[in-house]
């Protein structure tokens, strides 16, 4: 089994913040104007129609991404971490030490 590179594990953890942090932006903020609470659009019969799958749709995208973002941080914990812990002190006794080898 292989496991995914350190940069490639930050690098999706990156891009599923950026996921989280813009369908919970878009999911608060058209909730609050659908609720009258923003009143910064004037909507329509057609906007409130459209409104609450759009509304639903970020929710659940939002929610789908926090839960890929712990389901992979639980992934990669366990082994692979213990293996990155002690490759990292290994690297620091090194340094410390380089006549150790």
């Amino acid at each position: 089994e292989e496991k995914m590179s350190d940069r490639t594990y930050e690098n999706i953890q990156g891009v599923l913040s950026y996921v989280v942090l813009f369908s919970g932006f878009i999911g608060f903020a058209f909730t609050l104007e659908y609720f009258n609470l923003l009143n910064a659009m004037d909507l329509s019969e057609f906007g409130k129609q459209f409104l609450p799958p759009f509304i639903t749709g970020a929710w659940v995208i939002f929610a789908l991404a926090i839960v890929a973002k712990i389901w992979g941080d639980l992934a990669n914990v366990g082994f692979y971490r213990r293996i990155q812990v002690s490759n990292k002190l290994y690297n620091l006794a090194e340094r410390i030490d380089p006549r150790r080898k």
